[in-house]
């Protein structure tokens, strides 16, 4: 699972080739910057959890 690809968006200032990546910022619940740049939201923190398919990590039947 790439968590960073959930919560980042294309940096159009950067001019790094491939774009840098930032942590979205928009209305929540899709605010996953907390001001910082480096810490998220619970929103983001929520994001990537539900990102993730518990199921397919839990022992096989």
């Amino acid at each position: 699972m790439d968590a960073e690809s959930v919560v980042a968006v294309t940096d159009t200032a950067s001019t790094a080739d491939p774009q840098a990546l930032k942590l979205g910022n928009d209305t929540a619940p899709a605010a996953f910057d907390s001001g910082d740049h480096v810490n998220l939201t619970s929103d983001g923190y929520s994001t990537i959890s539900n990102a993730y398919d518990l199921a397919s990590l839990g022992p096989d039947a």
